[in-house]
């Protein structure tokens, strides 16, 4: 069984291509004999964390370990954390541009409301109050 030297997804015996990377396989074949080879990723052996652990790590502290990965050195180069580190950063500005939003229709609809019941308060006491003109 051989192995994909980019990715080191299993190569199925005879494929042209890798079917997890679609990197050519025959180089990778020929440049081995034919012995299993697993190729780490760079990224992975010099970190010490997964691209996909530090991916989920971005989001769980929103904007700041967002931006935390997109400065530290072995995370910044690879397009997987860089990718879900500026998502992270993208959807905790959105949530809290929209609780703003949310907060001003709420205080606008409540002083809309209150006034509303403050009219009708008025309108009813003084209707209901007797008239004492002599």
């Amino acid at each position: 069984m051989a192995f994909c030297a980019k990715c080191g997804g299993t190569l199925v015996e005879g494929a042209g291509f890798c079917g997890s990377c679609g990197a050519p396989a025959g180089a990778a074949q020929a440049a081995t004999g034919g012995t299993q080879v697993i190729a780490m990723n760079g990224s992975v052996a010099n970190s010490g964390l997964a691209p996909n652990l530090a991916g989920a790590l971005a989001y769980v502290l929103g904007l700041i370990t967002g931006v935390v990965f997109l400065v530290l050195e072995p995370y910044k180069h690879d397009r997987f954390v860089r990718f879900h580190a500026m998502q992270s950063i993208l959807f905790c500005v959105a949530a809290i541009a929209f609780s703003i939003l949310w907060h001003i229709l709420v205080s606008i609809m409540m002083s809309i409301c209150c006034t509303w019941v403050v009219s009708f308060v008025v309108l009813v006491t003084s209707d209901a109050a007797p008239n004492r003109s002599n």
